[in-house]
Protein backbone atom coordinates (compact mmCIF):
# COMPACT_ATOMS: atom_id res chain seq x y z
CA UNK A 1 0.00 0.00 0.00
CA UNK A 2 2.78 2.07 0.63
CA UNK A 3 4.18 1.70 -2.83
CA UNK A 4 0.73 2.50 -4.23
CA UNK A 5 0.82 5.82 -2.01
CA UNK A 6 4.34 6.58 -3.53
CA UNK A 7 2.89 6.04 -6.82
CA UNK A 8 -0.59 7.74 -6.97
CA UNK A 9 1.80 10.75 -5.25
CA UNK A 10 3.73 10.56 -8.08
CA UNK A 11 1.01 11.54 -10.44
CA UNK A 12 0.01 13.62 -8.41
CA UNK A 13 3.31 15.98 -9.03
CA UNK A 14 2.70 14.95 -12.59
CA UNK A 15 -1.01 15.72 -13.09
CA UNK A 16 -0.35 19.55 -11.34
CA UNK A 17 2.56 19.85 -13.59
CA UNK A 18 0.34 19.11 -16.71
CA UNK A 19 -2.78 21.25 -15.29
CA UNK A 20 0.13 23.82 -15.03
CA UNK A 21 0.98 23.79 -18.41
CA UNK A 22 -2.49 23.32 -19.41
CA UNK A 23 -3.60 27.21 -17.82
CA UNK A 24 -0.77 28.48 -19.81
CA UNK A 25 -2.46 27.34 -22.72
CA UNK A 26 -5.50 28.85 -21.76
CA UNK A 27 -4.39 32.17 -20.41
CA UNK A 28 -2.53 32.10 -24.34
CA UNK A 29 -5.82 31.73 -26.24
CA UNK A 30 -7.56 34.21 -23.90
CA UNK A 31 -4.96 37.06 -25.16
CA UNK A 32 -5.46 35.51 -29.10
CA UNK A 33 -9.10 36.10 -28.07
CA UNK A 34 -9.08 39.18 -27.01
CA UNK A 35 -6.75 41.55 -24.30
CA UNK A 36 -9.31 41.75 -21.73
CA UNK A 37 -10.18 37.73 -21.49
CA UNK A 38 -6.12 37.34 -21.40
CA UNK A 39 -6.26 39.29 -18.39
CA UNK A 40 -9.24 37.79 -17.01
CA UNK A 41 -7.57 34.54 -17.19
CA UNK A 42 -4.59 35.62 -15.32
CA UNK A 43 -5.54 37.64 -12.93
CA UNK A 44 -9.39 36.45 -11.94
CA UNK A 45 -9.85 33.31 -10.45
CA UNK A 46 -12.13 30.98 -11.96
CA UNK A 47 -12.34 33.34 -14.97
CA UNK A 48 -10.43 30.55 -17.15
CA UNK A 49 -13.16 28.14 -16.04
CA UNK A 50 -15.57 31.04 -17.98
CA UNK A 51 -13.65 31.22 -20.83
CA UNK A 52 -13.23 27.25 -21.17
CA UNK A 53 -17.14 27.21 -21.52
CA UNK A 54 -17.98 30.35 -23.34
CA UNK A 55 -15.01 29.77 -26.00
CA UNK A 56 -14.74 25.55 -26.02
CA UNK A 57 -15.24 25.15 -29.71
CA UNK A 58 -13.07 27.96 -30.93
CA UNK A 59 -10.04 28.62 -28.94
CA UNK A 60 -10.44 26.73 -25.86
CA UNK A 61 -10.34 23.07 -26.79
CA UNK A 62 -6.90 22.67 -26.64
CA UNK A 63 -5.87 24.07 -23.03
CA UNK A 64 -9.12 22.86 -22.10
CA UNK A 65 -8.85 19.27 -22.75
CA UNK A 66 -5.62 19.19 -20.59
CA UNK A 67 -6.92 21.63 -17.83
CA UNK A 68 -9.58 18.89 -17.57
CA UNK A 69 -7.91 15.49 -17.75
CA UNK A 70 -4.84 17.05 -15.21
CA UNK A 71 -7.96 17.79 -12.28
CA UNK A 72 -9.18 14.91 -12.86
CA UNK A 73 -6.35 12.87 -12.60
CA UNK A 74 -5.04 15.13 -9.78
CA UNK A 75 -8.23 14.51 -7.55
CA UNK A 76 -8.23 10.61 -8.57
CA UNK A 77 -4.66 9.95 -7.77
CA UNK A 78 -5.10 12.41 -4.01
CA UNK A 79 -8.01 10.17 -3.36
CA UNK A 80 -5.98 7.22 -4.09
CA UNK A 81 -2.88 8.36 -1.63
CA UNK A 82 -4.85 9.43 1.05
CA UNK A 83 -7.05 5.79 0.96
CA UNK A 84 -3.47 4.03 0.32
CA UNK A 85 -1.86 6.27 3.17
CA UNK A 86 -4.59 5.91 5.92
CA UNK A 87 -4.82 1.91 5.68
CA UNK A 88 -1.25 2.06 6.17
CA UNK A 89 -0.76 3.79 9.21
CA UNK A 90 -3.95 2.03 10.48
CA UNK A 91 -2.17 -1.80 9.32
CA UNK A 92 0.83 -0.46 11.71
CA UNK A 93 2.19 -1.74 14.68
CA UNK A 94 2.47 1.93 16.24
CA UNK A 95 -1.19 2.27 15.24
CA UNK A 96 -2.22 -0.56 17.12
CA UNK A 97 0.01 0.03 20.16
CA UNK A 98 -0.86 3.64 20.40
CA UNK A 99 -4.82 2.60 20.04
CA UNK A 100 -4.63 -0.07 22.64
CA UNK A 101 -2.71 2.60 25.46
CA UNK A 102 -6.11 5.22 24.62
CA UNK A 103 -8.19 2.06 25.38
CA UNK A 104 -6.06 1.28 28.87
CA UNK A 105 -6.57 5.06 29.34
CA UNK A 106 -9.85 5.23 29.12
CA UNK A 107 -10.51 2.01 31.10
CA UNK A 108 -8.31 3.63 33.69
CA UNK A 109 -10.34 7.00 33.92
CA UNK A 110 -13.71 4.86 33.66
CA UNK A 111 -12.72 2.71 36.93
CA UNK A 112 -11.21 5.89 38.94
CA UNK A 113 -14.89 7.74 37.80
CA UNK A 114 -16.71 4.82 39.38
CA UNK A 115 -14.78 4.82 42.37
CA UNK A 116 -15.31 8.47 43.00
CA UNK A 117 -18.85 8.20 42.14
CA UNK A 118 -19.20 5.25 45.35
CA UNK A 119 -16.70 7.30 47.32
CA UNK A 120 -19.08 10.66 46.90
CA UNK A 121 -22.90 8.39 47.30
CA UNK A 122 -21.12 6.32 50.66
CA UNK A 123 -20.23 10.03 52.21
CA UNK A 124 -23.99 11.13 51.14
CA UNK A 125 -25.11 8.41 53.08
CA UNK A 126 -23.28 8.85 56.49
CA UNK A 127 -23.87 12.40 56.33
CA UNK A 128 -27.53 12.39 57.32
CA UNK A 129 -26.20 9.50 59.98
CA UNK A 130 -23.67 12.21 62.00
CA UNK A 131 -26.50 15.06 61.63
CA UNK A 132 -29.33 12.60 63.05
CA UNK A 133 -27.05 11.27 65.95
CA UNK A 134 -26.45 14.20 68.09
CA UNK A 135 -29.86 15.57 68.08
CA UNK A 136 -31.21 12.83 70.47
Amino acid sequence: MVALAAIAGFLTIAFYIALFVGQIMLIVSGFKKDTTWGVCNLLVPFASLVFMIKFWKDEAQPGGKVVLISLIGTIVCVIISLVAASSAVAGSEGAQEFMQAIQEAAAEEAAALEAAEEAAALEAEAAPEAEAAPAE
